[in-house]
Formats: C-alpha cells, structure tokens, sequence
C-alpha cells in the first residue's frame, strides 16, 4: 500500500492559464488546481490524528467526551470484537443509529475490521429496510434498541445473524441516565432479549484487549461504503465509493477550507450520519483537521442555537431549511456565536436574501454547494473566501472536471450558458452500482458519471 501524506498547510497555487477551464480563475488564493492524493484507506485521517494530537477532542456530545487516542483504540477494539464474531474483510455491516457517538465509534470499527460500511435510516419503513439489508446481504447490524420491535418483526426475512444494539443513554451522565431509566420503565417499553449470541449490547464490543486493524491493499479498488441512494425512482441502489474516493473528496473540501487549518475546529453534527453528505462533512472531514465533532440527536432550532453556542462551534454544514430555522427563533440576536465561521449548505437551493439575513445575522459565511451519493458527495462548492455568485452552486472542487452536455443522447458538450445535463469527472467518482451492471453503464461513461441533473455554467466557470 502506498502511502503519502498531503500538507494543508499554506501553499501557492501556480496561476491559471488561457488553457485552463475558466473556474480556476476564481478559486480563492493558495487553493491548488491539481492535488497530490494519498493511496491510504480512509481510516488513514484517523490514525493522524490520533498519532500528532491524541489529547485533541474528537468527539464532545452530553456527558461524553471521547479524545482521538480514545477514538481509534475503541474503533480497534471494536474491530476486533466483530473479527471474533465472524465478520471478515469485504463483509457489508450495517448502521443503523442516529447522530450520536456510537455511530462514529461503530463507523471507524468496522472500517478497522476491513469490512464495508452501509449506513441506514433508522426511520426506514419495512420494505425500504428489507430491501437494503438483503441487497447488501448485510449479516451483522450495529443498531439500537428503540428499533428492535422493528427488527424482531421482520427477523425471518432479513439476512442479519447478530444484532449489536446501544441506547441513546450510553452517553449520559449517572443521574441523567437513571431519570431516563424511570421514563422507559413508565412508557412500558419492551426489554430487548439480549441472548448474548445473535443479540447482543453495543457495549459487548467494546470489551476485551485486543485491537485490530486490517490492513487496505488497494484503496482505489476496495470500497469502504455501501450508500445506498433514495431510491425515488424505484428501489434504492447501492453506490459504491471506495476508500480513495472518499479519503479523495474530503482531501479536497480540506484544500477549499485550508483556513481552518492550524486552529481548534468544532463540527457541528446536525446532518444525519446515515446520509453520504452528513456523514461526509460531519464525521470523516473533521478528521482532516483533527476537529472535534458534536453530534446532534434530534434537530430542534433553538436546541440548534443552544448547542452552537455551547461547543462553540466553528463550522456548521447543514441545508438551506435548517438555516432558515435558525434565523426564524425569536431569541436569535442573543445567541452569541463569534465561533462560527463557515457554514456548509447543500441539498437545495438556499434564496438570496436569506443568504444575506443569515451571514448579517450570525456572521458566518455560507458556503453553497452541490453533490450527489455517486460522488463521495461534493463536488462543486463556492470558495470560501473569494468572489461568489449566490444562488449558484459554485464552482468545480479541484482535480474535479464538470461539463454540460445535451439532454438527448449527453454527446454534445454544450457553451456556456445552455442548459443541459451536468457530468462530473474526478477521483471522488463511484466505482459502480453494486450489482447493478446496466445501471452502472448508464451512469458511467468514459470516466464520466452522468448526473441526471440540469443546469448551465456561466462564462466565469459558475455553475447554477
């Protein structure tokens, strides 16, 4: 396995050519046209940062504060534990939680084990479930226990052998997590039959002394996720997304951001971990910066504000109705949130006045963007301190090719101005649809993915 390191630290880009597509023009000072990337497995960015700042807080939710050297031996141990129930290396676990530190702990252990991460809605209805953990012939399912009337339900058709289930009180202090205990025990909720066999507590993997780490031969051919899309049209399909392509996306978002580096960062987790971009911006991009992350279980807006404040958050990647939230609390002013600086805003459109209430408001900067699962998501995002165009998506990430082509047959690249499809190619890009053969065709060609979507790019290599 190759490994090479990438600095973030500040360095000058060479200028951009009469040759070069028009958006290198406006990337923002010192980001580079053309990056280095290292053929590491994605848990490479966390074992940096357990090695070069252990003591730095990796994650901070409730009561629960989990350093980077505490990160990656639970993540070991963990690993290990799963090895001994049988998982082996290119075994698809799923995770199915909700945003909290857990999931980051199980999302790190069973990249560790080798195995390849799918990420699940906890609110998935019962043939959404079914269909995900059959295609997928997901044999071990990191959940917790509020879902296991759902699971015990459907248990004869899923092809799952062993549950491992948490609680959302793992992470409570003593007295919080009694008072919680009198609640359940009010609300009658239904023991889980923990057999110590095919159901088991989270917390079983988490025992023991021996840590593993499995060793990825080949990052660009190896997946680390199994993503499965909306499935809007149909039944959702597995994307797959190897180590490289993911280590390659976040390496590039962490060269728009290169500000950030040098300073204590605070990730704000409100996106949800099982989505490719929560997962991205939220849990794995803090590593690049060893940044600590604060996940949030359930969104409330003015909980939102309380916590921002609280953890003094620096970033906060979310979407354009999260924001709008925000600026909707009546107590807004008095929130005091000097720490914010960037806020990350994808899955649609975000208006222009609402843009500029926001950054008045709160005095962030908010940095508009665009992604899909194919893509580890992102791949055109606006800078980050330079010239914008707001309402557009902003330009392609670097190394990352976008082009317009004809709605027709996607043979003709369109001039500037035209709308039609938008095709990205770059090493963020899927390696196909898992078993999906036609369906990867369609979407992949010559390198290219097809994204389905359309849109135009302006004369200045802003694409809207």
């Amino acid at each position: 396995m190759e490994e090479k390191h990438i600095s973030l630290e500040k360095s000058s880009a060479p200028p951009a050519r009469k040759t070069d597509p028009p958006w290198l023009f406006f990337y923002d000072d010192g980001v580079r046209h053309h990056i280095e990337y290292p053929i590491v497995p994605l848990y490479y960015w966390l074992d940096q940062a357990s090695e070069r700042n252990p003591a730095a807080l990796a994650c901070s939710c409730r009561h629960t504060k989990i350093t980077y050297a505490r990160l990656r031996k639970d993540a070991e141990t963990v690993a290990a534990s799963l090895r001994a129930f049988g998982v082996m290396p290119g075994d698809a676990v799923g995770i199915m939680l909700p945003n909290l530190p857990q999931t980051i702990v199980a999302f790190w252990g069973v990249l560790k084990a080798g195995a390849v991460v799918t990420m699940i809605n906890p609110l998935y209805r019962e043939k959404e479930l079914v269909h995900q953990l059959r295609d997928a012939d997901v044999r071990h399912l990191i959940s917790y226990d509020a879902c296991w009337p759902k699971f015990e339900k459907l248990r004869e058709q899923l092809p799952v052998k062993r549950y491992y289930l948490t609680t959302e009180d793992e992470g409570l202090s003593f007295s919080a997590n009694l008072l919680r205990y009198f609640r359940r025990r009010r609300a009658a909720v239904a023991p889980v039959p923990y057999d110590g066999k095919t159901v088991l507590p989270f917390s079983s993997l988490l025992k023991g002394r021996r840590r593993l780490s499995v060793p990825v031969d080949d990052p660009r051919g190896t997946p680390a996720l199994l993503q499965y899309t909306g499935g809007t049209t149909g039944l959702s399909k597995g994307v797959m997304l190897t180590h490289y392509n993911i280590a390659s996306n976040i390496v590039q978002m962490g060269e728009l951001l290169r500000s950030l580096r040098g300073t204590p960062q605070t990730f704000m987790g409100v996106l949800p971990f099982f989505h490719v971009y929560g997962l991205n911006t939220c849990m794995v991009l803090p590593t690049l910066f060893h940044a600590n992350v604060a996940p949030v279980l359930r969104f409330s807006p003015r909980e939102l504000l309380l916590s921002l404040e609280k953890y003094k958050a620096t970033v906060l990647p979310g979407a354009p109705a999260m924001y709008i939230s925000l600026l909707q609390q009546k107590d807004k002013e008095r929130a005091s949130l000097q720490s914010l600086k960037i806020c990350i805003c994808g899955s649609a459109p975000m208006p222009p006045d609402m843009i500029r209430q926001f950054e008045k408001t709160f005095g962030a900067r908010i940095m508009e963007g665009y992604g899909l699962s194919e893509a580890s998501p992102i791949t055109h995002m606006t800078p980050a301190e330079g010239m914008r165009k707001v309402g557009s998506i902003g330009l392609p990430l670097p190394d990352t090719e976008a082009r317009i082509v004809d709605m027709e047959l996607g043979t003709v690249i369109l001039p500037a101005g035209k709308m039609g499809e938008l095709m990205i190619r770059g090493p963020q890009v899927m390696s196909g649809y898992w078993n999906k053969p036609d369906e990867t065709a369609g979407a992949l060609r010559n390198g290219w993915l097809y994204s389905g979507d359309i849109a135009y790019m302006d004369e200045d290599g802003f694409f809207i």
